[in-house]
């Protein structure tokens, strides 16, 4: 049956990944299949914002507001039949899905008379509080069958469906919408008929599963292609492998990225309806929500006891400082022409202390001059150290009138992963008594990614981060989490609006020169003889190569050694090797990566690669 003649139904709430979710809902439906826009209903309860209305309107949607029901959450779903009830004469039935549900196709029931849905996931609840609540309720027990996944007890009611996708015919929407409410006001009123207060988020599911028996409707149940969970790794009973997957479930499983994760999935057909999903995502024109999804998910604690101790400290060192003294934390990205610039304030280091700028003195522990001393304290959360470390690379401050400091690592960017909630609120704290501002450069991201993923493979290994040094493809290293996090621009700048506010943090692009960008920014007039260093890149049959090595543990004078000779075979042969890509289709996987936050960058930063 083609839904044609079918209305789909949703509910959202006040929730910014509601709003996210919804938007990739409708958009999988005008993408992948035959539903009419007008017979599309999108119910909102009385919570959500004018903004997600206004977008309704927009995309020629039709909506209805709706009071909170029983729990005021999972039974929200529950006020969406009765819209129905007058539509008889054209409808054959209606849809009702979950907003966390992306479709690839359109939905397929047999028998357009018959409530279709598919059996629950896993024995949820168990079946003995199934049997109680029938029970207790003087309802016969429906006929046991197994539940989808292929668990031990795996057994349940045959009515028991996973709520995520409901057929009603149209003939029994009413019978049904008014037992499915009955039944569930009258659950929900004995909850205690569930093993634990966390059973009751079923009220809604059991309540339908009690409704569809007193219906006296038929049944078919539909198999897993058509409501296919992603969030839990479990061989599953109904899947026919033959069949293309036409609905994906993914519940919460949806990444930074606004994608849809395949992390726990094996089965190579739904691997394959993912990754559709995900391109389709990615080539959303624009998205209205994900912005604010992705600020929904800052979650940065509020400082400790130890810190608001450490803050009097701050203050002092900030007093030795002259009145609102401007503090520059350069910080990378990796890969944008950071070395180049350390160098440069290093080498103009008395001609910038003439102007006001104070470079802070390096610690003499890595080949750059950059103060590599903050990566290492604020992983350690040595904040006494930092401060100590702070005032000694600023000794000089008194021996001349200076109105700002630079301390400058790209490891600020490289590990902000890595820093606990406690480090990035003592940064907060050093903002509070400091005019500080984030430097950040930004590089177009597919060849930041190509640049990161060979210094990686050139890299010796090391126990805190796996991906350094290893035989890894760049499809292997885009599943390695701690190459992935250096893509997400968008979860820094974030992250440091929430600690430092919006004057806290300055994004440059790297569409010109670095040092020109910098100049201008300090409105710095000195000469710019500094020559710039390059990492130069190594061709596809030399990454080849070291890719051989590095399935070898190797000390790491003999790595840098080997990394040494590849560069010497590069330029003296060079001209002999062929010119191959070295992503194959990867930057394909990247851009898919990366695009919904490209738009948000150029939107809320102006940053346009």
């Amino acid at each position: 049956m083609i839904p044609e003649r079918c209305a789909l139904s949703f509910l959202v709430d006040d929730l910014p990944i509601h709003y996210y979710q919804a938007e990739l809902l409708l958009y999988s439906l005008q993408r992948f299949t035959t539903f009419r826009k007008e017979n599309i209903i999108v119910h909102c309860t009385d919570r959500v914002g004018e903004e997600f209305v206004d977008f309704l309107r927009d995309e020629g949607y039709e909506y209805k507001r709706v009071e909170p029901y029983l729990d005021g959450k999972y039974c929200n779903k529950l006020t969406q039949l009765e819209y129905f009830y007058e539509r008889g004469e054209d409808l054959d039935g209606v849809f009702l899905v979950d907003t966390d549900t992306f479709f690839l196709d359109d939905p397929f029931v047999s028998d357009k008379e018959k409530f279709a849905a598919k059996i629950v996931d896993g024995p949820n609840p168990p079946l003995p509080v199934i049997e109680r609540i029938y029970k207790e309720a003087g309802i016969a027990l429906p006929k046991i069958v197994h539940s989808d996944w292929l668990t031990q007890n795996d057994v349940t009611v045959a009515t028991n469906f996973n709520g995520g996708f409901y057929y009603i015919p149209i003939k029994a929407l009413k019978r049904i919408g008014d037992l499915w409410k009955n039944r569930a006001e009258w659950l929900y009123a004995h909850r205690e008929l569930f093993d634990t207060p966390a059973q009751a988020i079923h009220v809604d599911q059991i309540a339908m599963s009690m409704a569809v028996v007193l219906s006296g409707v038929p049944v078919e149940r539909v198999g897993v292609n058509q409501n296919y969970p992603i969030h839990i790794e479990r061989p599953i009973r109904s899947l026919d492998r033959k069949r293309g997957i036409s609905m994906l479930h993914y519940h919460r499983e949806i990444d930074r990225f606004g994608l849809l994760n395949e992390r726990k999935v094996s089965e190579p057909i739904v691997i394959d309806a993912i990754r559709k999903a995900n391109k389709t995502v990615a080539s959303m024109p624009r998205s209205r929500f994900y912005a604010k999804f992705r600020q929904s998910l800052v979650r940065i604690e509020r400082p400790t006891d130890r810190l608001n101790d450490l803050e009097e400290r701050v203050k002092e060192l900030a007093a030795s400082f002259p009145p609102n003294t401007r503090l520059i934390l350069h910080g990378g990205t990796p890969k944008t022409g950071t070395t180049t610039l350390q160098f440069f304030w290093d080498e103009h280091r008395e001609e910038m202390l003439e102007e006001g700028i104070l470079y802070g003195e390096k610690d003499g522990v890595s080949y750059a001059p950059k103060h590599q001393w903050m990566v290492s304290s604020l992983k350690a959360r040595d904040y006494e150290g930092f401060l100590k470390r702070f005032d000694g690379a600023a000794r000089r401050r008194k021996d001349a009138e200076i109105h700002t400091v630079i301390l400058s690592t790209e490891g600020i960017y490289n590990h902000w992963w890595d820093y606990s909630a406690e480090a990035k609120n003592f940064l907060r704290i050093l903002g509070k008594y400091f005019a500080m501002e984030i430097w950040i450069w930004l590089r177009e991201p597919i060849s930041f990614a190509e640049s990161l993923y060979r210094q990686y493979l050139k890299n010796p290994r090391i126990k805190e981060v796996d991906c350094y040094g290893r035989d890894l493809s760049l499809d292997d290293m885009m599943r390695d989490e701690w190459f992935v996090n250096h893509l997400d621009y968008l979860g820094f700048l974030e992250e440091c609006h929430e600690l430092f506010g919006e004057r806290g943090i300055k994004v440059f692009e790297m569409q010109k020169d670095v040092l020109e960008t910098m100049c201008e920014e300090l409105n710095l007039n000195v000469e710019r003889e500094t020559v710039h260093r390059h990492n130069e890149k190594l061709d596809c049959t030399l990454i080849d190569v070291l890719r051989i090595f590095n399935r070898h543990e190797m000390p790491i004078k003999e790595k840098s050694k080997l990394v040494d000779i590849l560069y010497g075979i590069e330029e003296q042969f060079g001209k002999y090797f062929s010119d191959r890509k070295l992503c194959n289709g990867n930057p394909h996987k990247i851009e898919i990566a990366v695009a919904r936050q490209l738009d948000v960058l150029e939107r809320e930063y102006k940053i346009r690669f």
